[in-house]
């Protein structure tokens, strides 16, 4: 058990906080926003009209799938 809480703590670590911002009306944006939901953990996710923002820690190995729809900081 000891063990798998240490690899737990190590994977969850090689996460990164990203911003992203997704068009509601292209589809290929709500493939995404499904696949962030699927692989990352989502911390806040705010809808107005359109326009998706969301702020989700991204497994690294991962990101370049939402480089796109990612907002610089």
């Amino acid at each position: 058990k000891e063990l798998l809480d240490i690899i737990a703590s190590r994977l969850a670590m090689d996460v990164e906080r990203v911003k992203l911002v997704f068009d509601l009306t292209r589809d290929a944006d709500r493939r995404q926003i499904a696949d962030l939901y699927r692989h990352a953990r989502v911390v806040a996710h705010v809808a107005a009209g359109d326009r998706v923002e969301i702020d989700a820690d991204v497994p690294r190995r991962l990101l370049d799938r939402f480089t796109p729809a990612k907002v610089s900081a």
